[in-house]
């Protein structure tokens, strides 16, 4: 996995947006691109941008992220999983540990 890149590092971040994403512990641009996902319109009002602006900030984190971590823009893939904690395409795996109740 490639070294991460600190915010500071960025020349187009101006210094108040520096300094408002390091009050909320964001100092990496994978930590922002995080934060970009999860919770864009907070961001955006906290930022205190115009939508211009914060667009174009958004356009210019995912060119890095697509030109440095590509993984990063990969779905998340989660299984699904049964009642008892054992996910579904394993069920019928004959390598899984069984358990059966107590005698």
């Amino acid at each position: 996995m490639a070294e991460d890149i600190k915010l500071d590092n960025l020349e187009f971040l101006r210094q108040p947006i520096l300094a408002r994403l390091n009050d909320l512990e964001i100092h990496t641009i994978r930590q922002l691109f995080a934060r970009l996902q999860s919770q864009e319109e907070d961001l955006a009002n906290y930022l205190e941008l115009s939508d211009e602006d914060f667009a174009e900030l958004h356009k210019k984190v995912n060119e890095v992220i697509k030109e440095r971590f590509p993984e990063e823009l990969l779905p998340r893939i989660y299984p699904a999983v049964n009642k008892r904690g054992v996910a579904v395409h394993r069920l019928n795996d004959s390598s899984r540990p069984r358990f059966f109740g107590r005698k």
